[in-house]
């Protein structure tokens, strides 16, 4: 899903880090309760912000790491 939308928007943003490392951690046992929330408040955040929390991050950090 995160090389899906690296592709379709030609770029690596700061979440797109952020939401891989939270995958990789979430594949771990202690892991998995820290991946669950941050997804959940991701997902709960779109309803105040647009992206939710990683389009907030992506709006702090700066829209692009690297563009292709």
């Amino acid at each position: 899903m995160i090389g899906a939308d690296i592709w379709a928007k030609g770029e690596i943003r700061p979440s797109h880090a952020v939401n891989a490392v939270m995958t990789g951690i979430g594949l771990t046992v202690w892991g998995s309760p820290v991946a669950a929330g941050y997804f959940l408040i991701d997902l709960g955040m779109g309803a105040f912000y647009d992206g939710g929390l990683s389009g907030y991050i992506d709006d702090s950090w700066g829209s692009s790491l690297y563009d292709f």
